[in-house]
């Protein structure tokens, strides 16, 4: 019964994620064209997965959603859940933004102060959730912040489109390697022609 309880409440919260994730993939197609996303990446050597990857001319962005419902405290890197201490959520993003820099840093092979700032961000879907932050060390967003934020983001350093194509061709190849030693499937997105 314990064991049927557990996979249940892995299910539920695989669900929500998911269902979470749907809604910034669903936000996120509201970007111009120029911009492209990449969703349920799961890179090598790594933990888990990243929801989103976004790449645009302003950057990228390396997007976890949340579907936390409730009252969610962050303390610089502490973060909480209607009074219970959960794993960092600064630190996965940071260190899933870190996952997606090593893996296109080929990309700029002999060029490494062009590989661009992957900007981590972390993404509560749920309206009602309460946020109360102080000192994040990533930016959170709401849903209907995330759009306006990576659109007005400004940059010193614009991706060209070459570069763009060649970071999707890039994490695209390791999806189609990972696919083919193991039994996920990945879902990949992407605005390219």
């Amino acid at each position: 019964w314990m064991l049927f309880r557990t996979s249940v409440r892995r299910w539920s919260r695989w669900f929500l994620g998911r269902k979470g994730e749907s809604k910034v993939t669903e936000a996120l197609k509201s970007l111009p064209d120029e911009y492209v996303v990449l969703n349920d990446i799961v890179l090598p050597d790594s933990k888990g997965n990243v929801d989103h990857v976004l790449i645009g001319p302003n950057g990228v962005f390396v997007i976890e959603t949340k579907n936390y419902s409730g009252f969610v405290k962050c303390e610089e890197e502490q973060w909480f859940v209607n009074g219970h201490r959960i794993r960092s959520l600064s630190k996965q993003a940071k260190r899933n933004s870190m996952a997606v820099r090593g893996c296109i840093a080929s990309v700029f092979a002999g060029q490494q102060s062009k590989i661009p700032y992957i900007v981590p961000l972390l993404v509560f879907v749920r309206s009602h959730a309460r946020l109360k932050l102080f000192k994040p060390t990533v930016c959170v967003l709401k849903l209907d912040e995330v759009v306006e934020f990576i659109r007005d983001r400004e940059t010193k350093r614009f991706i060209t489109d070459d570069e763009k194509r060649a970071m999707v061709h890039k994490l695209q190849l390791l999806q189609r390697n990972f696919a083919e030693t193991s039994d996920w499937s990945v879902t990949i997105e992407d605005g390219l022609p």
